[in-house]
């Protein structure tokens, strides 16, 4: 490939980045590059994305960690006791390789007002009304037959029906003047 022009460039910007292109392919993207500032642009701006998702260094996760936060979501606890944390934490602020015994939960607050729990209970109570006129409407009598029907038309039967399709399909004929496709 002697000269690389913008829509072949672009693709192989990101395969670039990450080092994944032979240097056949790498040389005249290079080139392109040096010659084309919007390309360059481009690249630079794709740089500077990806640094912002660079791997870090990985966490120390306790080995018991997930049964705990399982057993405290099940509990209905309410979080971490963070006072305990940061006097256990030795002043690592944030840091998750404590000691697993600093991560005590914190009692649960009840944050319910008088009025959430006035609210709580109309809605609870508007729910059952709700349900029960459900239940009611559902009991009444409503006229049942096997030809109610949205419309007055009478019904038509199958014979009826086909032929009519056969007589739109003649009148559709002789408008177009062509002949039937499908012998009857």
């Amino acid at each position: 490939m002697a000269t690389m022009d913008c829509s072949d460039a672009r693709p192989l910007v990101p395969s670039y980045l990450d080092g994944e292109l032979t240097e056949a392919q790498a040389g005249p993207l290079r080139k392109h590059l040096l010659a084309c500032q919007p390309c360059r642009a481009g690249a630079q701006a794709q740089k500077n994305l990806k640094r912002w998702f660079a791997p870090s260094e990985p966490v120390a996760v306790p080995r018991d960690f997930s049964a705990r936060v399982a057993r405290l979501a099940f509990s209905g606890a309410a979080g971490v006791d963070e006072a305990a944390a940061g006097r256990e934490d030795h002043g690592r602020r944030g840091s998750l390789a404590a000691p697993a015994a600093a991560w005590r939960v914190a009692a649960p607050r009840s944050t319910e007002t008088p009025v959430l729990q006035f609210v709580l209970r109309l809605t609870v109570a508007a729910a059952v009304l709700a349900l029960l006129a459900s239940v009611a409407i559902q009991g009444l009598r409503r006229p049942s037959s096997a030809e109610l029907r949205a419309d007055d038309r009478p019904t038509m039967t199958l014979d009826q029906a086909l032929e009519r399709l056969d007589r739109l399909e003649r009148a559709d004929e002789r408008r177009s003047g062509s002949a039937p496709s499908l012998p009857r």
